[in-house]
């Protein structure tokens, strides 16, 4: 106790809590960096969903406007089909016959359109999603974003009941149907809300009957494609796109120069990271230099009466692996209490990504602290034994 008390008397504590506050925000900056990356190409290779898809449209131009529709025609789907970067392709079918909604229960009415694509490719898998000619019931998966555009836009516009997914699946809609000097109602049913396409889907063979029946309007072709791709942040893809004047009419990709841009952010984040930390070090190894020097007189002195030189050095080590042992373990606590903040916000973006963070992360992060240590160990002892 004497010698702990005797060798700490001459500690500059106001340098002591700036390096330590250094090295805290240093290594902070570092390991979120770090996880940030290793999130971000997760995301960009696709890893943290099982299957990736891209919806693709063609510009809309003032010809379209005046002389027809902006459609695929089959060669152009077979072409997309073919690129290496393609793991399946789909049409969209749309509603050739005008198609209204409406529900007395709540005094709402709206017209619409339905499309439909091959069952595989959707990302609710419910059975009831189907439908068989003379059913009456029409099953329907809707994308959340319009749920969500409903809520917040048209109900509260209009003085409409805003709906849970929960609750509008209960609430019964009747879908008229009309062509061709024919008129039918339908009861239609939310079943699923889909994350991966933007639209109000319906059934294949509810789709094909429909336009069968009622279709008044010629089939010019697909005006949007269901693209499965290995990657959807290929550069070959995007090339394609640009030299093929296609757009992607999804906006929940991250890639390109949005990507370039994150990863020199990231960067950034970590060699300032590193900075604070070599900073750190710097002024723990004058610290303790310091508190040597000062104390020189007190050491030769508790030499002469027995103290062997470890003696010495293990107090100041033991000082110093309580301080970096603190700083690690706030360290960690606050990372994790960011990984909370940063996972929700990417949740709520749809991207899915592990709650915990990377084993080599945390491993950077010990063997960072033990660097430290171990230089600081080494200066000590050495200043001692010159002393």
């Amino acid at each position: 106790m004497i010698l702990k008390k005797l060798l700490t008397q001459n500690r500059n504590t106001a340098q002591v809590i700036g390096a330590a506050i250094g090295a805290f925000i240093g290594l902070f900056l570092l390991l979120f960096a770090l996880q940030t990356w290793f999130d971000l190409q997760k995301i960009l290779r696709g890893a943290s969903e099982g299957e990736n898809y891209v919806i693709l449209n063609k510009p809309v131009s003032l010809a379209n406007t005046i002389f027809g529709k902006s459609v695929f025609k089959p060669e152009e789907t077979k072409d997309i089909g073919s690129q290496s970067f393609t793991k399946a392709v789909a049409n969209f079918s749309a509603n050739r016959f005008k198609v209204s909604a409406s529900s007395s229960a709540i005094n709402f009415y709206t017209e619409l359109f339905f499309e439909s694509v091959p069952k595989e490719h959707l990302d609710v898998e419910d059975p009831e999603f189907r439908w068989r000619e003379g059913q009456t019931e029409i099953p329907i998966i809707m994308s959340k974003d319009y749920l969500a555009l409903y809520n917040f836009g048209f109900a509260i516009s209009q003085g409409l009941p805003q709906f849970t997914p929960s609750t509008i699946r209960k609430v019964n809609f009747d879908i008229n149907l009309r062509g061709k000097g024919q008129e039918k109602t339908f009861t239609g049913r939310i079943i699923g809300f889909s994350n991966r396409i933007n639209s109000i889907l319906v059934p294949e063979s509810f789709m094909s009957f429909a336009n069968d029946q009622f279709g008044d309007q010629p089939d010019l072709g697909a005006s949007r494609i269901l693209l499965k791709v290995e990657n959807p942040y290929d550069k070959k893809l995007a090339t394609y796109l640009n030299e093929k004047g296609y757009e992607l009419s999804t906006g929940r990709l991250i890639g390109g120069r949005l990507g370039t841009i994150l990863n020199a952010t990231i960067a950034a984040l970590a060699i300032i990271g590193i900075l604070l930390m070599l900073l750190s070090t710097l002024v723990f190894v004058l610290n303790y230099q310091l508190i040597i020097s000062k104390s020189a007189a007190d050491i030769r002195l508790l030499r002469q009466i027995g103290y062997r030189p470890t003696d010495i050095a293990r107090v100041l080590r033991g000082s110093l692996f309580k301080l970096l042992g603190s700083i690690f373990i706030i360290v960690i606590a606050a990372l994790f209490a960011a990984r909370i903040g940063v996972v929700g916000w990417l949740e709520q973006q749809d991207f899915a990504v592990s709650k915990t963070y990377d084993a080599p992360v945390l491993l950077i992060g010990l063997v960072l602290m033990s660097v430290i240590l171990v230089v600081n160990i080494l200066n000590i002892k050495r200043q001692v034994l010159a002393n």
